[in-house]
């Protein structure tokens, strides 16, 4: 558990309280301990606009809906302000005689890492998309430009034709206008 950055956690959804592995604490830069809180100050470390998603997910989960999964990803505020990403993942593992939900077990994994190598390739895809469109744009130039210098070719054969056509025409006239009065 420790080697791969996650934090077990267990809700009791009767009281809304929950426990957190030592691996927790790391992820938010404090003193490595368990740590028991509520569901409410745990949602508080979210951003505002993460929290609908995650309570949408556990109110499915209850409902039994995914096989009684709990899947999120989403952001967790850390002590100093910053904020990390986590991937939590959990189930139901307990109900009671009519299928209400008592308890939920999962964990938490840091995939902060992994966010950011996403965002660097989303830029990178970005700029290579730029690059082929800047590319794309230049072959179109270049093509337009080939064929301009094709037409210029043909039209300047065209005239060393017409001036070769013109010689062979004007020469033996010459003659003849020359030598006519001979």
């Amino acid at each position: 558990i420790k080697a791969s950055h996650s934090a077990l956690w267990d809700l009791d959804l009767t009281t809304g309280q929950i426990y957190l592995s030592h691996g927790w604490s790391p992820f938010r830069d404090g003193e490595v301990k368990p740590t028991y809180t509520t569901l409410k100050e745990l949602s508080e470390l979210v951003p505002e606009e993460e929290r609908p998603m995650l309570n949408a997910a556990i109110v499915a989960a209850m409902k039994g809906e995914n096989a009684s999964v709990y899947k999120v990803t989403h952001q967790v505020r850390k002590l100093d302000g910053n904020y990390i990403w986590v991937k939590s993942e959990g189930k139901v593992t307990e109900r009671d005689h009519s299928g209400r939900a008592l308890r939920m077990t999962g964990i938490n994994r840091d995939i902060t890492d992994l966010k950011q190598a996403e965002d660097k390739i989303k830029v990178q895809i970005e700029q290579i998309t730029q690059s082929n469109i800047q590319l794309l744009e230049t072959n179109r130039k270049l093509e337009h430009t080939q064929n301009q210098l094709l037409q210029s070719e043909k039209m300047a054969s065209i005239g060393q034709l017409a001036a070769g056509v013109a010689h062979e025409i004007n020469n033996p006239i010459g003659y003849v206008n020359s030598n006519f009065g001979t």
